[in-house]
């Protein structure tokens, strides 16, 4: 259990890092306008993510030890 507790964790801590990574490279790569349309994009996605998964992805983590 704690090898795939810690699988879980570390997927996330990769996503995350990528995030900033995203963050911090993005301006410098694309000018000012794709990178607002990019930013609005990305914002959309995470607000609809965070609608439409009403945190089911926290109860796969909280609860899968009972299965």
């Amino acid at each position: 259990m704690l090898r795939t507790l810690f699988s879980y964790g570390a997927g996330e801590g990769l996503a995350k890092g990528l995030n900033i990574a995203l963050i911090l490279l993005l301006p410098l790569l694309v000018n000012v306008e794709s990178y607002a349309v990019i930013a609005l994009a990305i914002i959309i996605e995470q607000v609809l993510f965070s609608i439409f998964l009403f945190g089911q992805n926290t109860a796969i983590l909280r609860f899968y030890s009972r299965f």
